[in-house]
């Protein structure tokens, strides 16, 4: 139905309204967000508030009812999501939850907060000194350096290392991720000449070896991340290539994406090298992220050789990708975890990975039982994913609670209500089956997850 323009109401006459009077917020404010949905219903743009738009929507009350309770749900302080998808390192709803001493650190560092300042001296001291530390513990590294995510990691080792020279890469390895993220691009943006080697399903050693010229800057090893080749597929390890840089003394440089700290085989997943491994193969420097699989905020780190890190914090770009307070004091209590397998399950990706089906049925069940009696409703058994381009095909076994309606249009519009609660719950849909995963969501949850249900029911 094409509403007529001239029945929208002013902006001056919703801010009248009684709706918008508990609002804890500036009149400024308020009209900013009035504004904008106003906007989105001349351009016929109504999803952000409901799906359909009547005339009889655009009387005041109902108006200023229906954005009262969307200024409620934008607030920055009201986007909290329970996870119910599944995936665990979910794109869409910020990755890893951050442990509670991350959060600490946060509030922490909301002041004034020792970034760049030696508390002995009071002299000028390296950003990432405390992570560099860390990162040394676990892994051996020389050194280590801090950016705002994995993409321009890749590119400032990139730009540093072999500018102006050639690459060397398996085609097998020429990915691209979320948002349009091509590695050739990459590579050619980076002011570095690609040159492919091998084939889509196959690359051997020989391949890289006969490929390397006076022209060669490196050698660069690429994690697939989000896909998987099997059946006749095969390319050198890491160890290989690092010998390999070590004969003909040419930098073998790593994307390892997501990046693991620790063996993921203690939490039921196929291994991966640890970047512990990567270093004692002989890569000269490796980038992965850190709020993949190392469980804290968005960032990108560079671990290697001293001579190397030392040129990239010296790179023109490195003030530009550089992380800010936040993300330092967050991120180094992130990795303080990892000194101790104790400490481990305080970050939320490895308690997750840590409990059990049986823990989350108990869980089910009690949710199930609280909400009240329903054949349609029940627990079932499901399949989580890591996310985010970590271990794309392994399933992780979990349960979920299962709620089917007789249509389409009732799955969704409860599958609707619980995105729209506060905090709002996410869950994913197959035909008119609504399904809450509990992998996802936290046993400290449960509560405010049931509170959320009985209340839409």
């Amino acid at each position: 139905m094409k509403i007529d323009l001239k029945k929208i109401p002013a902006v001056s006459k919703l801010l009248e309204s009684p709706e918008f009077q508990d609002l804890k917020i500036s009149r400024n404010v308020k009209k900013f967000f009035i504004s904008k949905v106003l906007n989105k219903i001349r351009n016929n743009d109504t999803n952000t508030i409901k799906k359909t738009f009547s005339e009889d929507d655009l009387k005041i009350t109902r108006l200023a009812t229906e954005i009262s309770a969307f200024i409620s749900r934008e607030l920055p302080l009201k986007k909290a999501v329970l996870n119910g998808t599944g995936i665990i390192l979910h794109t869409g709803l910020g990755r890893a939850p951050l442990s509670e001493d991350a959060t600490t650190a946060l509030e922490l560092a909301a002041g004034y907060n020792l970034v760049q300042a030696d508390r002995l001296s009071g002299a000028r001291t390296t950003r990432e000194e405390l992570i560099e530390e860390i990162i040394r513990e676990l892994t051996g590294a020389e050194a280590t350096t801090v950016v705002n995510n994995n993409a321009a990691a890749t590119f400032m080792i990139l730009n540093t290392i072999c500018k102006g020279k050639e690459v060397i890469i398996s085609r097998g390895q020429l990915v691209e991720i979320g948002g349009s993220y091509r590695m050739p691009d990459i590579i050619v943006e980076s002011g570095c000449i690609m040159k492919e080697i091998g084939t889509t399903n196959k690359t051997h050693i020989r391949d890289y070896e006969d490929a390397i010229s006076e022209d060669t800057g490196a050698i660069l090893f690429v994690h697939q991340s989000n896909f998987k080749i099997e059946g006749f597929a095969s390319h050198p390890s890491i160890s290989e290539l690092g010998a390999l840089g070590k004969k003909h003394q040419i930098p073998v440089l790593a994307d390892l994406g997501s990046g693991a700290l620790i063996d993921l085989k203690d939490f039921g997943l196929p291994h991966e090298d640890t970047i512990k491994d990567v270093i004692a193969a002989g890569v000269s420097l490796c980038c992965y992220s850190g709020d993949k699989l190392i469980g804290g905020p968005q960032a990108g780190i560079i671990s290697g050789n001293f001579d190397d890190i030392n040129k990239i914090r010296k790179n023109i770009y490195s003030r530009m990708f550089r992380v800010c307070k936040l993300t330092l004091r967050s991120l180094e209590s992130t990795l303080l975890a990892f000194l101790d397998k104790d400490t481990l399950s305080s970050i939320p990706l490895y308690k997750t990975l840590s409990t059990t089906s049986e823990t989350l049925e108990k869980r089910g069940r009690h949710i199930l039982k609280e909400i009240g009696d329903n054949k349609n409703f029940t627990l079932i058994d499901s399949a989580a994913y890591l996310g985010s381009g970590a271990l794309p095909t392994n399933k992780i076994p979990s349960k979920a609670l299962s709620f089917k309606f007789k249509t389409e249009l009732e799955s969704e519009n409860f599958n609707q209500k619980l995105r729209f609660s506060t905090p709002a719950v996410f869950p994913r849909i197959s035909n008119s089956e609504v399904i809450i995963d509990l992998k996802t969501i936290d046993d400290s949850e449960d509560t405010l997850l049931i509170s959320i249900i009985k209340n839409i029911l």
